[in-house]
């Protein structure tokens, strides 16, 4: 079986690339917002997490945080934030079942 792990590496970069770090994770973290907040909002409204494929559809053109990112950095954002409302509800689902 094989063992997943992650090691930290520290950079330090000069000011220009720490410039461009800082803005291409700020993009990232506000399309994640947008990315669960849309995700919740309907999971309130109509008791479906939307998937994936949903996410990237809805939000990938009209989004103005997308431009700011390349494709695949953008849609691995709404992927996890996709992954991680579908865990939290099978986790929330086994809690309810156990109890």
């Amino acid at each position: 079986m094989f063992s997943y792990g992650c090691k930290q590496i520290l950079i330090n970069p000069d000011q220009a690339r720490k410039v461009i770090l800082e803005v291409v994770c700020e993009k990232s973290n506000k399309r994640a917002n947008c990315g669960s907040y849309y995700s919740r909002q309907l999971y309130f409204k109509k008791g479906k997490i939307k998937s994936r494929f949903d996410l990237h559809r809805l939000l990938m053109k009209d989004n103005p945080h997308f431009n700011a990112l390349y494709s695949q950095v953008a849609q691995q954002t709404l992927t996890s934030v996709a992954e991680s409302l579908k865990q939290g509800r099978l986790q929330a689902s086994k809690a309810l079942a156990g109890a």
